[in-house]
């Protein structure tokens, strides 16, 4: 979490994203860096999908067709 904001900062330049709403949402998404998935996979916003640090699977909740399920699904790392 201590790089969040450098960071953050760094890419204001480009997204145009307030550095303090990128760093609010990195602490809510991982739990302040403690979920699984952060300490895992240095994974802060749950982005699914395949990344160059390739992937962790991990139970994940979805609403699928209006049913609540818990399904297994590929974070990248």
């Amino acid at each position: 979490m201590e790089n969040v904001a450098s960071e953050a900062q760094k890419l204001y330049g480009v997204s145009r994203v307030l550095p303090s709403v990128i760093t609010a949402q990195a602490i809510h998404e991982s739990n302040w860096g403690k979920s699984g998935l952060a300490t895992r996979a240095n994974n802060l916003f749950g982005i699914k999908g395949i990344g160059n640090a390739g992937t962790v699977h991990m139970g994940t909740w979805e609403v699928l067709n209006g049913v609540d399920k818990t399904i297994k699904a590929r974070f990248r790392a």
